[in-house]
């Protein structure tokens, strides 16, 4: 097992929290790509002729090597923070270097972050070659500089009009950083993905981060929320149609899955879809064709479809509402993105994260902070809402504060009278199928189960003994679950 060390070697500016949420950026920025370092560094400071400056690190590798390569430190920050290198070995500024052949050091990408005093750079490597620019890989890079910049306290980035992928994948939590190694997997299959999680929890984001993580990044991102579409509409929007097929119609339209012919297509609340459309999904899953609404003739398109819900599909197909094959072809990868209350250790980098990028819109500058009364308070809510909810509530926060601190009595927080009563009762049975559909899926591996819940291993012991379920009979690893202990 490949082990994790953080290391910061120079002290910085930035508080505790801050550098908290930068290691957990740059842990959860390798657990997408499958790089296996990730550094964050400056210029050298004036009088110092050292190639820079590291301000953190994280390693996944195997010999959990954290020191960066001077060669490849001096030459990122010499271009301005941009580096793409597929292959160390064959560039002839980088092969020289002792530190490129001593730390074994293949693949290397840079991009710039816009820090407070300059222009710092964002370095990843690992000791595999490349196959030739990797674009998505870039774009993921690009986006967690972002994240990065805005946790400096820099507006030299503003935010961008539309989400890109990564841009608020913040978080160093074991269920989130498992949803997210396992949605890295699966990035990587032609298979359809099926993401399932409460609203608000950032499953479109998850959708972004599959696609760029995939062979299909240079390819478009299409996304569709299923449920906003009238269901007179819906067939010619997803397959287009042909001039004159209704009223109106006086051009053909491509239709939404011929304009992400090569790339990806989120299908966002897709339980809401009718069933008459349903069928002709599944007609898409099996073929690989389309036909327009008036149009005879079927058109061939190449796309990978990522399907999204917050409901609980088992039992709409059990009511008749889902078709069952149709969910099956859907759920061959299953990435659950665990609820806010389940990773509470999160809320204060998301927080930060997200106060970040809410000032510029404030008009608050950047001065606004929580005080340790308003982030236990965050972080003791139960968040019905998730993300989402908690960049409203800080957002209401940022304007009563006007950009000071932001203190208990500024949080538009529900008491526990008005947050949804939560009964256990009724989420057992979701919970219970979660579950043994995980250890079918995983033939009774309970690490492999957990991983696709994202949950960790003791966890999911935990909830089977509370939910009496017991392993697969005949898998590999047919055992009891092990008794908890006193």
């Amino acid at each position: 097992m490949a082990s994790r060390r953080e290391h910061s070697l120079t002290a910085s500016p930035a508080s505790n929290r801050q550098a908290r949420a930068v290691h957990a950026v740059l842990r959860t920025l390798l657990e997408i790509t499958g790089w296996e370092r990730a550094f964050l560094v400056t210029p050298a400071e004036e009088g110092n002729d050292g190639p820079g400056r590291v301000m953190a690190s994280v390693s996944l590798r195997p010999d959990g090597r954290h020191t960066p390569s001077r060669t490849i430190l001096r030459r990122a920050l010499q271009e301005n923070g941009i580096l793409i290198c597929p292959d160390a070995r064959g560039d002839p500024a980088l092969a020289t270097g002792a530190s490129v052949r001593s730390l074994d050091i293949r693949a290397v990408l840079a991009v710039p972050v816009a820090a407070p005093e300059a222009t710092a750079a964002l370095i990843v490597d690992r000791s595999a070659a490349g196959d030739g620019v990797p674009g998505g890989t870039l774009r993921i890079l690009e986006s967690f500089a972002s994240v990065l910049a805005s946790l400096a306290g820099s507006a030299a980035r503003p935010p961008a009009p539309a989400p890109r992928a990564g841009e608020s994948l913040v978080g160093a939590s074991e269920s989130f950083v498992a949803a997210l190694s396992w949605a890295r997997r699966v990035a990587r299959s032609r298979f359809p993905v099926l993401l399932t999680g409460e609203t608000g929890t950032g499953k479109e984001e998850i959708a972004r981060a599959i696609h760029g993580a995939s062979p299909r990044a240079a390819g478009p991102f299409v996304a569709v929320n299923c449920a906003a579409m009238p269901e007179t509409l819906i067939e010619s929007e997803m397959f287009g149609a042909v001039r004159g097929a209704y009223t109106g119609a006086d051009a053909d339209r491509p239709g939404l899955f011929r304009l992400a012919h090569g790339g990806t297509i989120l299908l966002d609340e897709v339980g809401d879809m009718p069933p008459a459309m349903q069928a002709k999904l599944l007609r898409v899953l099996q073929d690989g064709r389309v036909r327009p609404v008036g149009g005879s003739a079927e058109l061939a398109v190449d796309v990978r479809i990522v399907a999204a819900t917050h409901s609980d599909l088992p039992s709409l197909v059990a009511e008749g509402r889902f078709r069952e094959d149709l969910y099956w072809r859907l759920a061959t990868a299953e990435v659950r993105v665990p609820p806010l209350r389940d990773r509470r250790e999160d809320i204060p980098l998301l927080a930060e994260h997200l106060l970040s990028r809410l000032r510029a819109d404030a008009g608050t500058g950047a001065g606004a902070t929580l005080d340790r009364s308003a982030l236990d308070a965050l972080e003791a809510c139960e968040w019905p809402g998730n993300v989402r909810q908690l960049q409203a509530v800080l957002a209401r926060a940022l304007l009563r504060s006007g950009g000071g601190t932001i203190s208990l009595a500024q949080l538009d927080l529900p008491s526990p009278a008005e947050a949804p009563a939560r009964d256990p009762a009724a989420e057992a049975p979701l919970e219970r199928r979660w579950i043994q559909d995980a250890l079918r899926g995983a033939r009774g591996n309970v690490a492999q189960a957990a991983a696709r819940i994202g949950w960790s291993r003791q966890k999911l012991y935990r909830r089977m003994r509370a939910l009496g379920v017991p392993r697969p009979r005949g898998s590999a690893a047919a055992t009891p679950v092990p008794p908890a202990r006193p």
